[in-house]
């Protein structure tokens, strides 16, 4: 079944990821807070003027982080949301940022980026 909502969705996130997704999304309302929260394609999803922003998710052994297609620059703040939530734990590649956990695959590189 699919949540309905991002709090029904991290419900049924365990442990230490449901702890890191939970920071991730703080991080996110503090960077964005005029963001508004859904569920999109089965992903806690943030929107800026109606617009897809980002997007969280799980899988076994990593969470991800979806910058939109364009993320604004500024957010208010001065610097880009993925600059903002950007940690030295999160893998990237081309259209996420994927946060490892212990025992997980670290990329074709062998070190978080």
């Amino acid at each position: 079944m699919v949540a309905a909502t991002v709090d029904e969705y991290l419900a049924g996130v365990p442990g230490d990821k449901r702890v890191a997704l939970d920071r991730l999304r703080s991080q996110i309302k503090a960077a964005a807070p005029d963001a508004t929260e859904s569920i999109s394609y089965g992903l806690p999803t943030f929107k800026l003027d109606g617009r897809w922003f980002v997007a969280f998710g799980v899988a076994k052994n990593h969470c991800s982080f979806y910058p939109g297609a364009a993320p604004p620059t500024d957010c208010g703040r001065g610097r880009s949301i993925s600059r903002r939530i950007g940690r030295s734990r999160w893998i990237t590649s081309r259209g996420a940022r994927r946060e490892a956990h212990r025992g997980a695959h670290r990329g074709a590189s062998g070190a978080a980026k």
